[in-house]
């Protein structure tokens, strides 16, 4: 179980519905083992996925047979903003896959940083021209 939680004078508080919910079902009075981390901003993370729809849903027709989902576009802009891992095959076959962007992969900086560089591929060449604040702006209509 995960729960978000803010530190407050009286104690951890659950940050959301869900995380309220979880935490009625911990007994009073048990004891629990509990990691610590400090997380990223999710509304954030919901922006970023709210560019990435904004982008795809904006995509030329010929592009349309080479990102079938969000998804697959997603990991193609994260590689061209230069977020992506090398492997290699026994047979010497160069694997890139772009880089996980879950919450626990990453920092807040990271992550601001990957959304900038990624808002840069997609002016540059989905949606040329839009300023950024105009993609901003729309991103706020996918919230």
């Amino acid at each position: 179980m995960k729960l978000y939680v803010r530190n407050t004078e009286k104690g951890l508080i659950p940050l959301y519905d869900s995380d309220l919910h979880e935490n009625k079902k911990l007994k009073l009075n048990e004891d629990y083992e509990v990691e610590i981390r400090r997380t990223r901003n999710i509304q954030f993370h919901k922006k970023y996925f709210a560019l990435i729809k904004l982008a795809w849903l904006n995509l030329p027709e010929q592009y349309d047979e080479l990102y079938p989902h969000p998804d697959n576009f997603r990991k193609a802009v994260q590689i061209m903003a230069g977020f992506y891992d090398t492997y290699y095959l026994f047979d010497g076959t160069q694997i890139i896959d772009s880089k996980s962007i879950a919450f626990d992969s990453m920092d807040e900086l990271e992550f601001k940083e990957v959304y900038n560089r990624v808002l840069d591929v997609i002016i540059k060449n989905i949606l040329p021209l839009n300023t950024e604040q105009e993609i901003e702006q729309e991103i706020f209509n996918f919230l």
